[in-house]
């Protein structure tokens, strides 16, 4: 399960410096800069496109990405009827009738990967522990080809009790993933 892919990674960085750099000369050139001038307002504009971009039109962007990619490889590659699972940052589909994963990155956006749920093991439900015997983060967890995959399912500042509704309801949620993945490798391996 590939997360990130460096090719679309560069061109989006590759876009930022083009826009940065049109939005410093367009500035340099109303203000009457010199090369020095121009230069300087360059990396100030790559800095403040930067502050934008990351934080709040990116994910946007790459969320549409996304969602374009499941809706168009996601019939074609038999994902009918499954379960998605979505972070920030990724999304997992599991198709327990049919014993089939997919994965889905942000930073990689274009590639549907089939995962064979047959190589999946160790799934479970965890959280990290925080002083006083809370919770910030519940995740499911699982190793698929000897890699560790944590995907987590409530994530706070704050620690929460474990008894707290949020924190329920997350290893709840960590707990029917887990179940559907153990259900689409039955799956898979009654149908290999």
């Amino acid at each position: 399960m590939k997360k990130i892919n460096l090719k679309f990674m560069s061109m989006e960085l590759l876009i930022l410096i083009v826009i940065s750099l049109a939005v410093g000369l367009g500035f340099s050139l109303y203000w009457g800069f010199t090369f020095n001038g121009m230069f300087s307002m360059a990396i100030l504009a790559f800095i403040l496109v930067n502050c934008v971009y990351w934080p709040f039109i990116g994910s946007i962007i790459t969320d549409k990405m996304v969602a374009k990619t499941i809706k168009n490889k996601a019939h074609e590659n038999g994902f009918d009827k499954y379960d998605s699972f979505s972070t920030d940052t990724e999304i997992l589909l599991i198709d327990v009738e049919n014993g089939k994963m997919a994965y889905v990155a942000n930073q990689n956006p274009f590639e549907f990967q089939i995962v064979n749920p047959v190589n999946i093991t160790e799934e479970k439900t965890g959280y990290v522990k925080c002083p006083l015997g809370g919770t910030n983060f519940v995740y499911f967890s699982f190793k698929y080809c000897g890699k560790k995959k944590k995907i987590g399912t409530f994530r706070s500042r704050n620690p929460y009790l474990l008894k707290s509704g949020e924190v329920m309801e997350a290893m709840s949620k960590a707990d029917y993933y887990c179940e559907a993945i153990k259900a689409s490798r039955d799956k898979a391996f009654a149908g290999a």
